[in-house]
């Protein structure tokens, strides 16, 4: 327990204290002083105490030790009540008055967070909050917590998920009348709009509010409010998390809200409306073959989840920023609607998705569909084989470490192979394509492209349009199909094909077949035994020319 002891009993007017119990409500040991900067007042204590009874005391300190006005302290102790290090100024502006600390720390002491308000932008305050590590060290710089413009707030309250430290940050509003809070990841990312809890009769709230998170899932947010006559009330709001579960049989899942009040669920064609203000939201398919689609969501609804479970699911994921999962099966996620710049990296972060979007898309998914823009995808940390569908803009697509399908789809897309032996078709436009190790099938389309095989024995179509080939490593078949194409084999004996266009074809090593179909084709064997098929070097036909060819059937 910590408090204020007035009287000089630090030796200069207000101090703060403390006192150890244990579970029995016994004392242990004596009452300590916290502040080790005893001039003047020290106020506005507020502690918190990990699991293993560490803990950390914040409070203001009103005689300008940070340099001007108010500034908030804080000392770390370990379990039995010996100082971690110095107290630390906690407030890195300290122009004007920073008070009112509040403070709450994860179960394993590895993280904390402490908010204050502050009138350094003045006039009115605003809500602040810097995060630490376990050892003291602050992550990040201090950060504002409510919107621009939002109004005189003081008196700030915090509660920290003990799952993820992701957390929760109320106060109250002076100028409204009104308790606001706002969610934020464990880095301090906002994860909601600034959002009222709890108005009074006469918008008048007399008190701050006292929040806490249960395993990230619902919110309590308790008001005494001032109805007037001298009848206080003290009200509770418990905010429930929306958890929309399927069946263990083939659902389709939609999640949809149509204004900023209501989130709309519907499951085998029956709707249920919910109220759209929730401590979290967890779609889960469980088993069976699911289509999950959720086309929007309101501004209040945050810490979104969707599990597809068990089966071949297809996932169409908002614009709300959700951490997607796949589950077990071949599962599809699919972004076809959007015309924006779509990314993937299934890296862990929330990164993914449409710009703005910061879908978290795990490593559980086995098909991707992209919509009409420029999209990028990253694969290449995957282990199992990925097919991808590129759609229309100039897409960038890297397979994974497995047999892979890449469909470029239209525009000018870069389509990379790598391990694995991977079919990939360009489809329209004028691609770039890598087959890299693998025995790879690889088709260009319609389009001037541009394709290696690299390592393995690869086979290689290009289609119509002006191609240039490279076969590299390994024994492959290169057929340039239509258009004036230019053939490059490589190492390995290779079979280079041309078309009835004018093409140049060069083997380089390997004893190579190369047969340069209709048209005034160049041909050049290069090293090894080559052989020549479909020539003609006569004055009136299509006059190839052939250089180190030593076989001519």
């Amino acid at each position: 327990i910590v408090w204020v002891s007035t009287g000089g009993q630090d030796g200069s007017a207000d101090g703060i204290y403390g006192q150890l119990y244990a579970a029995s409500g016994a004392s242990v040991g004596g009452e300590f002083l916290i502040n080790s900067t005893t001039a003047g007042n020290q106020n506005a204590p507020d502690v918190a105490m990990a699991d293993d009874h560490r803990f950390i005391v914040t409070w203001h300190d009103w005689n300008a030790t940070d340099g001007d006005g108010v500034g908030v302290f804080a000392q770390r102790y370990d379990a039995t009540g010996n100082p971690l290090g110095a107290e630390q100024l906690v407030n890195t502006t300290t122009a004007a008055d920073q008070g009112s600390p509040t403070i709450d720390i994860t179960p394993d002491a590895s993280q904390y967070v402490i908010a204050w308000d502050s009138s350094a932008g003045g006039p009115d305050f605003e809500i602040f909050f810097q995060r630490y590590d376990g050892s003291g060290a602050a992550q990040g710089g201090e950060t504002r917590a409510n919107l621009p413009g939002s109004g005189d707030l003081h008196y700030p309250r915090i509660s920290l998920n003990d799952d993820d430290g992701s957390f929760l940050l109320a106060w109250k509003n002076v100028t409204d009348g009104v308790n606001q809070g706002r969610f934020f990841s464990p880095t301090g990312t906002p994860l909601s709009a600034q959002t009222l809890d709890v108005i009074g009769v006469n918008n008048v709230v007399s008190n701050a509010p006292v929040v806490a998170m249960v395993a990230g899932t619902r919110l309590a947010a308790a008001t005494i409010i001032n109805n007037g006559a001298d009848d206080d009330a003290v009200l509770a709001t418990w905010i429930n998390a929306l958890v929309f579960d399927g069946t263990a049989g083939n659902d389709v899942m939609r999640v949809s809200s149509a204004t900023p009040q209501q989130i709309t669920t519907t499951l085998g064609g029956a709707d249920t409306n919910w109220p759209a203000i929730f401590g979290a939201v967890r779609i889960n398919g469980l088993s069976g073959r699911d289509a999950i689609t959720v086309s929007s969501l309101p501004p209040n609804a945050f810490d979104i989840a969707i599990d597809a479970g068990d089966g071949n699911d297809t996932v169409s994921g908002s614009s709300a920023g959700e951490r997607i999962s796949g589950g077990a099966g071949i599962d599809l996620i699919s972004y076809a609607d959007r015309s924006q710049t779509v990314s993937i990296s299934t890296d862990g972060q929330a990164n993914d998705g449409a710009v703005g979007e910061n879908d978290d898309i795990d490593d559980t998914f086995e098909r991707f569909v992209l919509g009409s823009g420029n999209d990028l995808v990253d694969l290449q940390t995957l282990d199992h084989s990925v097919t991808v569908f590129g759609g229309a803009g100039d897409d960038s697509i890297y397979g994974s470490r497995r047999r892979d399908t890449l469909l470029g789809g239209d525009g000018n897309d870069t389509l990379l192979g790598w391990f694995g032996a991977d079919v990939i078709y360009g489809q329209a436009g004028n691609d770039k394509i890598w087959g890299q190790r693998g025995r790879d099938q690889i088709r260009g389309g319609m389009g001037d492209d541009r394709i290696k095989g690299d390592h393995n024995d690869d086979t290689i179509f290009a289609e119509a349009g002006d191609d240039r080939l490279y076969g590299d490593h390994g024994n492959d078949q290169v057929d340039g199909g239509d258009g004036r194409d230019a053939i490059i084999g490589d190492v390995g004996d290779d079979l280079l094909i041309g078309s009835t266009s004018n093409d140049r074809i060069f083997a380089q090593g390997g004893n190579d077949t190369l047969d340069g179909g209709a048209g005034s084709d160049r041909m050049d064997g290069g090293d090894g035994i080559d052989t020549c098929l479909n020539y003609d070097t006569g004055p009136t036909g299509d006059r190839d020319k052939l250089l180190s060819i030593e076989l001519l059937p």
